[in-house]
C-alpha cells in the first residue's frame, strides 16, 4: 500500500488490495485544499492535511473509517486492504480496522519509527536504527523472513509482499514470488509493492517494473509512483499523473490529464491525487464510494 508523509512532497506507498468489479465511472475532484497526501486502500482511501490530521472515507466494513482517530499531529498514513495505519511525530504507530491476522493487535508500541506501510493484511514499518519491522499475516512469509540488517530508509507492503528500499539505492523484496514480484536491484530512489507486482523509480527518474505488471510508460522522468493491485500510477517531473494497466473500473482511463499534482495512490480499483492547491481528486471504482466522498 501506499504511504504518504507531511513533511515532505508524498510518495504514496499501499497497498491495496481487495475488492470485487463494478461498473461504476466516477471522477470526484474536490476543491477545498490543505492536504498534503493521499492514500488509496482496498476500498477506502485516507488523506492527511496540513494540521496532520487524517480523514477516511469509502468501506467501513471493519471501522477502518469509523475507527479513524478524531485529532493527532500525524505524519504519515498508509491504507491497507482493511485497516489503515499512521505514524505520529514522536514515532508512534496506531493501527485500525480489520485485525483478521493480528495486523493491529501486534502493532509495535515504541517510538522512533520513521516510515510505515499497511499491506494486505500484514504492515511493515522502519525502526529508528533503519531495521525493518512486519507483523500481521505471516502466509506467505511476508513477515518473518523481512531482512535484519539495519540501513532501510523506506518500505513497502504490498497484498503478500513486501519491499524496502536502503540508503545506497538497494531494493530488497521477500513474500509471495508467483509472479517474480519477489527480486532485488540497485540504483533506486523509491519502490512500491503492489498487488502480484514492484515498482520503483530509478536514481535517474526512469520507472522498472516486475512481476505481474511490466511495461511501464517511457520518454519522461519520474518523481513518485505508487502500485495498485493490478495497476499502477505515477507522477513525472511535469507533476502531471501517469497510469497504467488493468482498467476494468477506469482507474487508468479516468486518471487526470491536467498537471500540477504533488502526490498520487494506486488502490485496488482507483486512484486518488493531491493538486499543488491541496484539493484530492479521485477515481476509478466507486462501489464503496471511495471515489464520491472524497473529502471537500
Amino acid at each position: 500500500m501506499s504511504r504518504l508523509l507531511r513533511n515532505v512532497p508524498s510518495l504514496a506507498a499501499l497497498l491495496v488490495l481487495a475488492g470485487c468489479v463494478v461498473t461504476d465511472r466516477t471522477m470526484e475532484r474536490w476543491a477545498g485544499g490543505d492536504y498534503v497526501g493521499v492514500s488509496a486502500g482496498g476500498q477506502h482511501s485516507c488523506a492527511l492535511d496540513i494540521e496532520g490530521v487524517i480523514k477516511c472515507w469509502g468501506s467501513d466494513s471493519d471501522d477502518q473509517i469509523t475507527g479513524t482517530p478524531a485529532s493527532g499531529d500525524y505524519e504519515a498514513v498508509s491504507a491497507g486492504e482493511n485497516h489503515t495505519c499512521a505514524l505520529d511525530g514522536s514515532g508512534s504507530i496506531d493501527c485500525w480496522g480489520s485485525d483478521s491476522d493480528d495486523q493491529i493487535t501486534d502493532t509495535p508500541s515504541q517510538l522512533g519509527y520513521t516510515d510505515i506501510s499497511a499491506g494486505g493484511n500484514h504492515n511493515c514499518a522502519i525502526a529508528a536504527s533503519g531495521i525493518v519491522d512486519c507483523w500481521g499475516s505471516d502466509a506467505y512469509e511476508q513477515v518473518s523472513t523481512a531482512p535484519t540488517s539495519n540501513g532501510y530508509t523506506a518500505v513497502s507492503a504490498g497484498k503478500y509482499h513486501s519491499c524496502a528500499l536502503d540508503s545506497s539505492g538497494d531494493v530488497t523484496c521477500w513474500g509471495l514470488d508467483g509472479d517474480n514480484q519477489v527480486s532485488s536491484g540497485a540504483g533506486f530512489k523509491s519502490v512500491s509493492a503492489g498487488g502480484f507486482h514492484t515498482c520503483g523509480i530509478r536514481t535517474a527518474g526512469e520507472i522498472a517494473c516486475w512481476g505481474g505488471l511490466t511495461n511501464p510508460p517511457d520518454g519522461v522522468l519520474y518523481a513518485a509512483i505508487d502500485a495498485g493491485r493490478y495497476h499502477a500510477c505515477a507522477i513525472y517531473n511535469s507533476d502531471a499523473i501517469a497510469c497504467w494497466g488493468d482498467d476494468d473500473d477506469y482507474q487508468v482511463t479516468d486518471a487526470p490529464t491536467q498537471s500540477g499534482y504533488v502526490a498520487v495512490s494506486a488502490g485496488d480499483y482507483h486512484g486518488c491525487a493531491v493538486d499543488s492547491a491541496g484539493a484530492i481528486e479521485c477515481w476509478g471504482a466507486d462501489n464503496q464510494d471511495q471515489v464520491s466522498e472524497a473529502p471537500q
